[in-house]
């Protein structure tokens, strides 16, 4: 959305005065023109701008975006002048709104005038993660197999198809809804490369499966026609390629590479402090999420909070746009680092889950091993009994089976353990 705002130069003292609110309409802004047409033109102006909605959402959606286990590095501030503090509301709103439906793991926090009360605090505690990789040494040569099954659509009647536009008519005078849509043929389909159409259809339900596809071969420059046989060929093709490459990647942790816990934001109003955690406290948490933070603290191990949007992740092999794993809780022992999640129901049951449980550990090093926890009572198909207890998620013998407990600190008590005096 575009605002425009009329103002006049008033020459005693010199300055430009507001002369309308910010309208969003071309009308009305001609309609106050209409009205000081006699000011000769470089008395008056009409200024522009672009709503901060869109300027922001464009910043965040910009391409090649990376999370930072620094919360710093992840945040990004703007600084939005208002006439009406009731205005600045309403931008607020409307971000948070947006920001809500397109890009959930970012959240959006108000910290203007009295209302500052985020603040950074220091880890008290030092602690290091180690980094993750996506291992897709075995994923390469598996999909290899599924590249080789693309055609060479040379001169192929396969790879052509004829072009189409949208057509609407309407009767002049008449105010009735457009309804009658018609797609008529006209001409070819838009050409494009084979190893461009075959690389969106990839990169559209898993990018990094792109990394692994060799497409320097004459057959892959072929140009084909979009919506062509050809076309639907390549999606299918993709489609298998992806599913091959989820098969065989793995999840694992580089030996020797570790990364400290930097610092973590909290609100000064709203915040929970605990005994043995890195930082002093930690804000946003629900009732499931305190109640397994407490019982986290009892176990008296070095813990950390970690944020949804920017703390550390380990990459998550399901198609689709979440990509990325972040556990709510990492918790240091003697022998390991756990990763504990409470709701985990939406990835127990995707070969995704299996894969996080089951991490490859670097040897030599301290090991990182994934909890799921589920609300409730579940059995070995993976399907709900009732909403009492709650139930951990284990690999044992290559398969993942529940284990049922009363409630958060016995799980964890059970798994984890306990520090000893």
């Amino acid at each position: 959305m575009i605002y425009y705002r009329i103002a006049l130069w008033t020459g005693q003292p010199a300055r430009w005065h507001w002369k309308s609110s910010p309208l969003t309409s071309l009308h009305p802004v001609l309609g106050m023109l209409n009205l000081y047409r006699c000011l000769p033109k470089g008395r008056i102006r009409v200024f522009l701008s672009t709503s901060p909605e869109q300027i922001i959402g464009r910043v965040l959606r910009q391409p090649e975006a990376h999370y930072y286990p620094d919360a710093k590095l992840n945040t990004c501030s703007f600084y939005i002048h208002v006439d009406e503090a009731g205005v600045f509301i309403d931008i607020l709103r409307n971000v948070q709104q947006r920001i809500a439906k397109d890009l959930p793991a970012v959240e959006v926090i108000s910290t203007g005038g009295p209302n500052r009360t985020i603040r950074l605090q220091p880890p008290r505690i030092e602690v290091e993660l180690p980094d993750v990789f996506l291992d897709m040494a075995a994923a390469e040569e598996a999909t290899r197999a599924v590249l080789d099954q693309v055609g060479d659509y040379l001169n192929s009647p396969d790879a052509l198809a004829s072009g189409h536009v949208a057509q609407v008519k309407q009767e002049i005078g008449h105010d009735e809804t457009l309804t009658d849509l018609e797609w008529v043929e006209k001409g070819q389909g838009m050409p494009v490369t084979v190893r461009w159409l075959l690389g969106r259809y990839i990169e559209r339900q898993y990018p990094a499966a792109r990394a692994v596809c060799d497409m320097n071969e004459a057959r892959f420059t072929r140009h084909i026609h979009i919506g062509s046989r050809a076309a639907k060929q390549l999606e299918s093709q993709a489609n298998e390629l992806v599913t091959t490459f989820l098969q065989h990647a793995s999840i694992g942790v580089l030996p020797n590479c570790l990364r400290k816990i930097g610092e973590a934001t909290y609100d000064v109003n709203k915040h929970v402090s605990f005994k043995n955690s890195v930082h002093p406290a930690y804000s946003g948490l629900n009732v499931d999420e305190l109640e397994c933070a407490k019982a986290i603290d009892a176990l008296n191990w070095p813990w950390y909070r970690n944020p949804s949007n920017g703390g550390f992740s380990l990459p998550l092999l399901l198609p689709g746009t979440k990509r990325s794993f972040f556990p709510d809780f990492v918790i240091w022992t003697n022998t390991a680092i756990w990763l504990i999640d409470p709701k985990g129901d939406h990835l127990i049951k995707d070969d995704a889950g299996k894969k996080l449980i089951a991490i490859d550990n670097a040897s030599g090093q301290v090991s990182l091993k994934v909890c799921l926890i589920t609300q409730g009572t579940w059995d070995k198909m993976f399907n709900k009994l009732d909403d009492s207890n709650v139930t951990a998620w284990r690999l044992r013998s290559g398969i993942v089976n529940p284990e049922k407990y009363s409630d958060f600190d016995a799980l964890l008590r059970k798994i984890v353990g306990a520090k000893g005096p």
